[in-house]
Order: C-alpha cells, then structure tokens, then sequence
C-alpha cells in the first residue's frame, strides 16, 4: 500500500472524529525443518495480514484481512462497525489513550544468514545434534529449528511511520528415555548464523547432564509430597517463574478488567538482591523490537531495583487509565494492544551452581520446564520435569517428575535468598508476540514442592 493512500485513509477517519486509529502491515515467512523419529521435515509458509483499528469514543474497533490484495475502505467500514458493536455492549470500559510522539523509523534488525543460503546444511546439523543424545536408555529423540522473517509496516494518526524486519529462530530439543523426557529450546533475534555459532552448545551440554541423572532417578517419597524444601530453580524453570511472577504481576492491563488492587509503586516484594529490567533493547533478544505495536519508542526499563517495585509495563491505554507514561509495551498487532513484557532480564547474583548446592540443608533442584502459570488469585504454579534432592550440602539422588511449585507469587518472591551469577535465556511466544527471559538460577529459601510420578 503506498504512503499516500494510507494517509488518505487515516485522514477520512480523523475527519470523522476518532479519537486515535493505526494501520498495520505484517508480512511473515516462515520455515521450519525437524527431524522426527523416522522423517525429515521442512516447511515454508508465507502470510499476509492488513489490520485497522480505531478508538472512538472510549471503545475499540479491529479489522483484520489475510491475503496479498486488501481493500482498506472496507476494514475501515468494519473496525467503525466493531466500534458500534463494543459500545453497545455495556460490559465494555470507557478507555483513554495516553498521547503519542510523532516517530519515523526504518530498521532492520541484523541477519548473516537466510534460509536460502544455508536449507542443506540445516539437515547436517540437525543431525549431528540428534546423534549427540542417541545413547542407551534413550527412545526418542525429536530436533527442530523454526525460522521467521517479519516484516511489519505501522502508521497512526499521530504521524508515526515505523518500519521493522525481525528475524526469529528457535531450536527446539525433545527427548524421550527409558526413566522420562528431557526437553529444552533456545532462541535468538538472528539468522541461521546462529547454528554455525554454536550458540546451542550449553543446552544441550545442559540436556545431556539430565538424561545421566534420569536413569538413575526414582519417584519423590509421597510423603515428602506438598512438604517444604528449599527450592532452587534450574534456568529454564528460573525463566518460567520469573515469567509469571513477575512478569504476569506487573503488566498494568491485567488491573483494569480485574478487581484485583494493582501493587502500589515503592512497594518491597524481594530482597534487595533482586533487580529486574523489562529491556525490548537486548541486542539479538528474542524479544527485541525497536518500537512497539501502538508507535511509541522502545526502551529499557526497571521494574524490580534492589527488591522495590518501581514501575509498570504499560500499554497507552493502561498509561492513561493510571496516569502513568507509556513504556513502550503495547503488543499486539491484530487486536488491542496490551501491555506485555519483551526481554525480562533478572541482575546476575554472586553464587556459583555449586555454592547453592553447598548451602542447602534439605532441598530440591527443579530442572526442566513442562509448563506455568499463574492464577487469578495470585499464585504462581510451575510443573518441572524433573529434580535433584540436596542434603546437608550434597546431592543424594535424582528425583524423577514431574514435580510442581505451586504457592503465592509474592510469597515465593519474598523467599528468594540466593542469585545465580550465570545468565541464560529462554525464548517464547505470549499471545503470538515473541518474548524471553534472561536468567540466572535462583534459590528459594522455602516452598512446596509435589510429586506427580
């Protein structure tokens, strides 16, 4: 769609009297290769989507169209029509919207190497990794990497004009062995380059430890299960608790369509060791971007500093609703943008793996990340695959899972009493927007752990 007619159409609705509207445009190619059991994959897709949406008189309206021939005339007739829809519906908040700079942006996020330049060499790689855990005990073992190139146009009546190309990549690793399943991934903002780089050696070094320690595990006594251990927190369940405790907690939109009360800002939730940043900046994040999906600039941000809340990430409509500013944290390109976090990076600690270790009278260490969450009551529930039992400073035997974390965010926050100094990230996808987390280990002084074996 070229600048002109774009223009014309963001005009005709500021004539009409809206309060704000955008258009966006996203171009996504996809691949993916994997290496199953008994076949090699490879996909590639390609899409297209045009999206309008429009605040008028405090209510959204979203129009959204897939194909490579659009006609805007009609999303706009279809987001103003959803405006009248939405201000029907009674159970729908009169919203405002915090004011917006006027930005011109074109960037393009670094990339080596495409597809096109390296589709072969992806097989012998893969392979070679698959071959690295195909030992005895081991049934399963499942390899993939998952590419995009995005491309996203944005205008909004502000004057914003914003370009952006991302690549994304993923490498995920599944294995399935005679005593459990081991898995993990690693991503980056970057081309294929990233494989040639071995930026994946320390996973599956990583995976490779815990597929020993699985063939000699054996279930949790039950009736340890739902008893308190002190807890540490391997880097991809470190990742996941960071994720919804944190994470979850601080996005400033959950507190306007919910009665919880929004945590005030001074507010001491950890000890003083804890820092974390939401930082959409990190060079090859994951979760990196140089604007977001309401053009407003990206920049990084404290949430937590020395254990003290100190701000919100937020959307421009949660911006105004607190009368806070915009963070840079609306995402979101086919609905309402909401405030969302991009790279969460927790300050590294002083304490080595083997100290934490060293410490722990009578604990358990949560290696591999099945899944988490956290609830409307403010509880953070988090299933590993697997763990260790620490005694009197020494490891005694390996604890076969799945085991689950469950107990009140702010509870488990304020029992954070060691902080890993090595960093490793996770990469993942919230509501289709790619995020991560950037993570030490960390050591919880009490928690309930419960056995699912």
């Amino acid at each position: 769609m070229r600048e002109v007619d774009v223009r014309k159409v963001l005009d005709s609705l500021e004539e009409r009297g809206v309060a704000f509207a955008d258009i966006i445009l996203v171009d996504e190619e996809y691949y993916c290769w994997a290496l199953r059991g008994f076949s090699a994959d490879m996909t590639r897709e390609r899409s297209k989507i045009a999206c309008v949406r429009v605040l008028n008189n405090g209510v959204w309206g979203v129009a959204c169209e897939y194909g490579d021939v659009v006609d805007y005339n009609r999303l706009v007739r279809r987001a103003l029509l959803s405006c009248n829809v939405a201000r029907a519906n009674k159970d729908m908040a009169v919203l405002g919207y915090a004011e917006g700079p006027s930005l011109s942006i074109n960037y393009v996020h670094p990339v080596k190497v495409l597809p096109v330049d390296m589709s072969e060499e992806v097989f012998s790689i893969l392979s070679e990794i698959k071959s690295l855990f195909e030992v005895q005990g081991v049934r399963i073992v499942e390899v993939l990497l998952d590419f995009w190139l995005i491309s996203k146009r944005y205008w909004n009546t502000d004057g914003s004009v914003v370009f952006e190309r991302k690549p994304l990549l993923t490498l995920t690793i599944y294995v399935v062995t005679d005593s459990g399943q081991v898995s993990g991934i690693v991503g980056s903002s970057s081309g294929l380059e990233f494989l040639r780089e071995k930026g994946h050696l320390w996973l599956i070094e990583n995976m490779r430890r815990r597929i020993v320690g699985l063939a000699k595990s054996r279930a949790l006594n039950p009736l340890f299960s739902g008893f308190k251990f002190e807890v540490i927190l391997d880097y991809d369940v470190s990742a996941a608790f960071v994720h919804e405790a944190i994470g979850h907690m601080l996005q400033a939109d959950n507190y306007m369509t919910r009665r919880a009360r929004r945590l005030p800002i001074g507010l001491r939730i950890s000890s003083d060791e804890l820092t974390i940043y939401d930082d959409p900046t990190v060079p090859n994040g994951f979760g990196s971007y140089i604007c977001d999906d309401e053009g407003i600039r990206a920049d990084r941000k404290t949430l937590i500093e020395d254990g003290i809340i100190v701000s919100f990430v937020n959307s421009r409509s949660s911006a105004a609703f607190f009368n806070m500013e915009p963070t840079g944290n609306g995402r979101g390109w086919n609905n309402v943008a909401r405030s969302m976090m991009s790279n969460l990076v927790v300050k590294p600690g002083d304490w080595r793996p083997n100290e934490m270790i060293e410490e722990t009278k009578r604990g358990i260490v949560l290696q591999g990340l099945i899944m988490g969450r956290y609830d409307e009551n403010g509880n953070v529930i988090i299933e590993a695959e697997n763990g260790i039992y620490v005694e009197r400073g020494e490891v005694k035997s390996f604890i076969r899972g799945p085991l689950v974390l469950k107990g009140n965010a702010r509870r488990l926050l304020s029992s954070i009493c060691a902080i890993g100094r090595y960093i490793a990230s996770r990469p993942s996808f919230e509501k289709g927007m790619p995020i991560s987390e950037y993570v030490p280990m960390l050591k919880l002084s009490q928690a309930r752990i419960y056995s699912q074996a």
